[in-house]
């Protein structure tokens, strides 16, 4: 089986939940993920900390496989940036979930992004 590389972007409206979730491959076909950046963006109120998650299957239900956090002081920003060597590996015919466990204040803006490939 070949492998196959990919790459998911999310960059919702603000104030709301950045997610992005591979679709589950066929039987047997595994998800890996190699990098992921997210950012947070504050508008006048400063952005606590807000979980960014890797999950084994579905947005907000999956297991967690990685987990790191992310603020922003007002009118600022911040990226999280990693790179996972091995990849962080899916189980087989199951979704991949990159997401932000909950939505920035408001004014905020979130952004996800990975990397990775299935085989």
């Amino acid at each position: 089986m070949p492998r196959t590389n990919w790459t998911e972007v999310h960059a919702p409206a603000l104030a709301t939940q950045a997610t992005i979730t591979r679709a589950a491959g066929a039987a047997g076909v595994r998800h890996y993920c190699q990098k992921l950046q997210a950012t947070l963006g504050a508008a006048a109120m400063p952005a606590d900390a807000i979980n960014v998650h890797v999950r084994d299957g579905a947005a907000g239900a999956g297991a967690i496989l990685w987990s790191g956090a992310l603020s922003a002081p007002a009118a600022g920003s911040n990226v999280l940036s990693a790179s996972f060597d091995p990849p962080i590996m899916g189980t087989a015919a199951t979704q991949m979930t990159v997401e932000f466990a909950a939505a920035g204040p408001a004014g905020s803006a979130e952004t996800v992004n990975a990397q990775g490939f299935d085989l």
